[in-house]
């Protein structure tokens, strides 16, 4: 998948909510030895933090965000930081998938954003009014 458009890099470090409408998507083993086909920074020891600005993600919502990014590369997804145990995730989160109102999707990681569009591979994320 390919971004459409490269935000600046930006100096702060990845904002984690501790509450609200925020899910926490974990990898499988595999990936600790293969490259994910679609989000090459997967790993096992982290995770993706997924959560809606200006609006709040249920779970089916939040599934529907990790497809449309990861496909079925993943393994779990937590609806808390408690539920996760962050402890066995030393690298903690690896990247933050925000869904806007307007269907299109923010990737974070690192110094990058990246703004992608709402619909990928036949999977489009739909913000209802």
């Amino acid at each position: 998948m390919q971004p459409v458009r490269a935000s600046v890099p930006v100096d702060e470090p990845l904002e984690v909510p501790e509450r609200g409408g925020v899910w926490y998507v974990t990898f499988g083993q595999r990936y600790r030895r293969e490259r994910h086909p679609s989000f090459p920074v997967a790993h096992p020891d982290g995770y993706l933090v997924v959560m809606g600005r200006g609006l709040v993600l249920d779970e089916e919502a939040a599934r529907t965000a990790v497809l449309y990014l990861c496909g079925t590369g993943w393994c779990m997804i937590y609806g808390s930081l408690a539920d996760l145990s962050p402890h066995l995730y030393p690298m903690g989160p690896l990247a933050t998938l925000t869904v806007l109102r307007d269907g299109r999707v923010q990737l974070a990681f690192g110094r990058y954003q990246y703004l992608l569009p709402a619909t990928v591979g036949g999977v489009r994320v739909e913000v209802a009014p």
